[in-house]
């Protein structure tokens, strides 16, 4: 190749990238894509739950807005004293972040609020996502709400594509151990975690990588959840966890049912304690199933199924009916080594 038709392949080269680069440079901002679903302040997923009881005492500091990325990433902390409350009532929703749920010894819980916008215009997708607290204390037990009215987002477009970075919020919440708490979690696109407390109740998440679970259990759990395993794209740099299927440590407190509905995705149960009997079906693709809870009296497997029950189940203090299946990972019910 002489000298001539290499300078023209450079020059060709040189002019293909910079058209690329043209056709794919962003415009952002509010509403540049034509799609409903992607306005800024668009009606949140979030339903409101049912208010009742007597406003408590609440401390609330607006802990400010920071650079984050390109964009901003915005706090908020509620601090509150449970007093002679016992346990209570819990719910929380949040369309695109990660909710935490933590036990602590004491008589003060704190919420912690981060909303979360790291692109070019951020800061109008964090003031377009409006959110909802409760705090109230109602028949001896303390109820905690926090729900998205609206979900804010940032807009791009170029000539070659159009999309939206939505606003992320992340959830954190302490709550002294008093008592039990019936809870509804949900984190449509992200991970739930709720440890060193005891809960019943349902978790849930329509695109939700899954859950870490870490808890005694003092009435029914449900997990509904997606539990896929989601790519590495925008979402990380909003401070969400991409680490896919749900681990549960469960301690039955009484007898109770446990039900697990994963669209896919890895499942694993183990109970711990040495007075409950298990009662288990499973079902897994591909399967089977495994289920290792000991002694059994009971037992049906096949490909992609599996019923098992422990040995002396109608005699145990606790008797825990278990439910649990994946439509795409494997499933393990265990009981804990001693």
């Amino acid at each position: 190749m002489g000298k001539r038709s290499i300078i023209g392949v450079v020059i060709v080269l040189l002019a293909g990238t910079a058209a690329y680069a043209v056709a794919n440079r962003r415009q952002w901002g509010r509403d540049l894509t034509p799609d409903p679903a992607n306005i800024s302040g668009r009606v949140s997923l979030c339903k409101q739950p049912a208010i009742v009881g007597d406003s408590i005492p609440v401390v609330g500091n607006d802990l400010g807005r920071v650079t984050r990325g390109e964009g901003f990433e915005h706090s908020w902390q509620y601090t509150f004293d449970v007093a002679m409350l016992a346990g209570g009532d819990v719910h929380i929703c949040s369309e695109y972040g990660n909710v935490h749920v933590l036990g602590i010894d004491g008589i003060r819980g704190r919420l912690l609020i981060t909303i979360s916008d790291p692109f070019p215009g951020g800061g109008d997708g964090i003031d377009d996502t409006r959110l909802v607290t409760s705090f109230r204390s109602d028949s001896g037990g303390l109820r905690v709400a926090m729900w998205q009215l609206t979900q804010g987002m940032t807009t791009f477009k170029s000539m070659m594509q159009s999309g939206a970075r939505h606003a992320v919020v992340n959830v954190s919440l302490e709550l002294p151990r008093t008592g039990g708490y019936a809870v509804k979690l949900i984190a449509n696109h992200q991970r739930l975690t709720v440890k060193n407390l005891d809960v019943q109740g349902l978790l849930e998440g329509y695109l939700s990588p899954g859950a870490d679970l870490e808890v005694g259990l003092t009435g029914p759990l449900t997990l509904n959840l997606n539990n896929a395993t989601l790519k590495s794209d925008w979402r990380r740099d909003a401070g969400v966890d991409f680490m896919g299927g749900t681990t549960a440590i469960l301690r039955p407190l009484t007898s109770t049912t446990v039900e697990g509905i994963f669209a896919s995705g890895d499942v694993t149960l183990t109970f711990a304690g040495a007075d409950v009997g298990l009662d288990v079906t499973a079902g897994a693709k591909p399967g089977p199933p495994t289920i290792d809870i000991g002694p059994t009296e009971a037992s049906a497997v096949d490909t992609a199924r599996a019923r098992v029950r422990s040995t002396g189940f109608s005699t145990a203090p606790k008797k825990v009916v278990v439910r649990a299946s994946s439509g795409g990972g494997a499933v393990a019910v265990r009981r804990a080594t001693p």
